[in-house]
């Protein structure tokens, strides 16, 4: 990862960030992120790092172990993983899981080993029961979703949109107006907030739409140590795009990046004719560390 966001109070995520799982030798058999700013994560990295931590917990810090149950307190965010048969169950969330929660994981435990075995690989899992996996994925949305997204963010189509979409909601995606400026206009007729809200989240997570301009104002931007390893390969990646950046512009915003600048502020040190590639390339920064 080379650009990471100081969570700000403002941005906090989600309960359920993240489900996974994974089987005993640490390879990810299922993945669903519920974070639009982490969809792109590397998952078997993140398995073999939540391996790592189950094996290092269940050995050697043996009070966090409970009834199979591990729970750790991982910066602000809670990893739990729980066991069924060999497989290893992980939801990394930002609060306590509450009981319907906890319910809806059990049964989502019992489900994967109904429909793919205790013995499940990635192959099996995810390319030889397409059926299974949607009517899986079905079932996690429906029981772990509680996507949080901002009103700010600009929802755009990666592919056709469902047939069943209204033509006039399909055509409001633009990828121009925001999140409010969508609600506001009503597409839909009844509870206008939670449909559209709930619509958009539905999208995201089947992977029709993605969302940019996801910085908010008191998000901090902070460079990690891959940083300078990678900036070059991503400078590369936008110009081939015909993606211009000129070099003073990349100087300017490397030197901005400490984790001690709100975003809003970042902008203010930009020109504003610049402004707009600078969002554009701090966004491709950002989801590109995610696949680092």
């Amino acid at each position: 990862m080379m650009l990471h966001i100081e969570d700000s109070e403002q941005s906090s995520p989600t309960t359920i960030e993240t489900f996974l799982v994974i089987n005993e030798a640490g390879i990810p058999l299922f993945f669903q992120s519920f974070n639009p700013r982490y969809k792109d994560v590397d998952q078997i990295l993140l398995a073999g790092f939540l391996q790592a931590i189950h094996t290092f917990s269940s050995t050697v810090i043996e009070t966090n172990v409970n009834q199979g149950v591990i729970t750790i307190d991982y910066g602000d965010k809670i990893i739990t993983m729980t066991s069924l048969k060999s497989l290893k169950f992980v939801l990394i969330h930002s609060s306590q899981l509450d009981d319907k929660t906890k319910q809806g994981l059990q049964y989502l435990k019992e489900l994967f080993i109904e429909l793919f075995g205790s013995d499940a690989t990635i192959i099996q899992a995810n390319l030889d029961n397409d059926e299974k996996i949607l009517k899986y994925r079905k079932e996690v949305i429906s029981h772990l979703s509680s996507l949080h997204l901002h009103d700010t963010w600009v929802p755009y189509w990666l592919m056709d949109p469902p047939s069943n979409l209204s033509s006039e909601f399909v055509t409001l995606i633009d990828g121009k107006r925001s999140i409010k400026e969508i609600r506001d206009l009503n597409p839909l007729q009844d509870n206008q907030h939670n449909d559209v809200m709930q619509l958009l989240s539905f999208l995201w997570i089947n992977g029709y739409l993605d969302f940019k301009n996801i910085f908010l104002p008191d998000d901090y931007l902070a460079k990690t140590n891959n940083y300078g390893k990678f900036i070059n390969l991503v400078i590369d990646e936008l110009q081939q795009s015909s993606m211009q950046l000129p070099q003073e512009l990349i100087t300017n915003i490397d030197s901005l990046l400490t984790g001690e600048i709100p975003f809003k502020t970042i902008l203010k040190e930009i020109p504003e004719v610049l402004q707009e590639e600078s969002i554009v390339f701090l966004e491709y920064l950002f989801k590109r560390s995610n696949r680092s």
